[in-house]
């Protein structure tokens, strides 16, 4: 008899999350007062053409089960350059609109808010430079990231479990100021290089620690455009696509075939606007991607695909990591490495059993409980709580 853990929750081949940068209290305010689509970077809330309508009616109508994570700066986003595009842009306490707004996504299931900052940077003579390489120590960047917490608590009652380094720009102690942070995870850098065989050491397609903290990877960017849509030939994101093609022998289906066959996470990164203070076109962003995201979404319902946020593959991850199957005899006996699920509420590992005979109905006894194993292609399926001890097989 053979048992393995499932690598994902509910043994589904591979998770997926879209990843959205820069939510923050801000909008651009250049025309209509801010009031077109593409304008807002969160600070409009919920208005016509902001970016939580748009979310809504192009991603959450079409694809109910999807689930995204917000990396939100919490103080006032840092401008680009200095006397650019007139914006609004504030810290998340600042107004009661704003206040509102962000305790409704927070606490919608579809939605987590991760932290991504207290300003995302600093305006320098030299340039925009992203926070964590504004920080000259430890120190700074620690308090800093308090300063972010407390702010976030104080508006929502609740604590940020991971983040996103601004940028995924870091220097020599950014690591050691997010485990000294305690955060449960954090994404480190944009590990789909990895594809393209650009492997610089550090970046992995699969989750891993650092210290006590899950790295969770970056890996498909939401303006790389299948080469199938062709109405979009004469752009420069077909361009792009076309490049991939030939340089790296790699298109937006092989790159989604690839981590699914290896079950490693499907994370599209986006931002919430196009449009920044110093004319640039932010890429990629979910007002231009959209097209492209919804095809993703369209190709990968022939996978059998877990829709979960960043916490969620965290949690799952600790839980696959901690827990030890051993097969002793008509019983298995779980033993659990409990450092490893520090936060972790639901705790349930999901197991698969071959060689049963499936003429019977088979089960998982511990004490007077039961769990009915499911039979799926040539094995049996179950999830189990995550408690160390025996449970015996046995068939009706």
């Amino acid at each position: 008899m053979k048992i393995d853990k499932c690598k994902w929750k509910y043994g589904k081949q591979a998770p997926l999350v879209i990843m959205m940068d820069d939510l923050a209290n801000k909008y651009m305010i250049d025309k209509k007062d801010g009031a077109y689509i593409g304008a807002d970077w969160g600070g409009r809330c919920k208005k016509k053409n902001s970016w939580y309508d748009f979310v809504q009616r192009n991603i959450f109508e079409k694809y109910p089960y999807a689930k995204m994570t917000c990396f939100l700066v919490v103080g006032r986003r840092e401008d680009f350059i200095r006397n650019g595009k007139k914006n609004i842009t504030l810290p998340i306490d600042a107004n009661d609109e704003f206040i509102k707004f962000v305790n409704e996504v927070a606490n919608d299931e579809r939605f987590e808010l991760s932290y991504h900052g207290f300003t995302h940077g600093e305006i320098t003579e030299n340039g925009f430079i992203q926070e964590w390489d504004t920080f000259s120590d430890i120190s700074e960047a620690v308090q800093t990231i308090q300063k972010g917490q407390k702010l976030y608590q104080k508006v929502t009652g609740q604590k940020f479990w991971g983040g996103k380094y601004c940028g995924y720009a870091r220097n020599r102690f950014s690591d050691e100021s997010i485990i000294k942070s305690h955060f449960d995870y954090w994404c480190r850098h944009w590990d789909a290089d990895i594809i393209k065989g650009l492997d610089r050491g550090e970046e992995s397609l699969e989750l891993g620690f650092f210290g006590e903290t899950v790295d969770i990877p970056s890996t498909i960017d939401g303006s790389l455009f299948s080469l199938k849509k062709i109405r979009y030939l004469l752009t420069r994101k077909y361009m792009k696509a076309l490049y991939y093609c030939v340089k790296y022998q790699i298109t937006l289906e092989s790159i989604i075939d690839l981590l699914v066959s290896r079950g490693q996470i499907l994370s599209i990164q986006s931002h919430t606007s196009p449009i920044r203070e110093d004319k640039e076109r932010q890429s990629p962003n979910i007002i231009d991607d959209i097209k492209n995201i919804q095809y993703i979404l369209d190709y990968v319902k022939k996978y059998d695909i877990w829709y979960a946020t960043c916490k969620e593959m965290n949690d799952y991850f600790r839980i696959y990591s901690a827990v030890d199957l051993q097969v002793q005899g008509d019983a298995i006996q779980l033993e659990i490495d409990e450092k490893l699920l520090k936060n972790v509420l639901d705790r349930e590992i999901w197991i698969k059993i071959y060689d049963l005979d499936p003429e019977f109905k088979w089960y998982l006894r511990r004490g007077d409980e039961k769990f009915l194993l499911s039979q799926k292609d040539n094995f049996h399926i179950t999830n189990l709580p995550v408690i160390k001890g025996k449970f015996e097989i046995i068939k009706e």
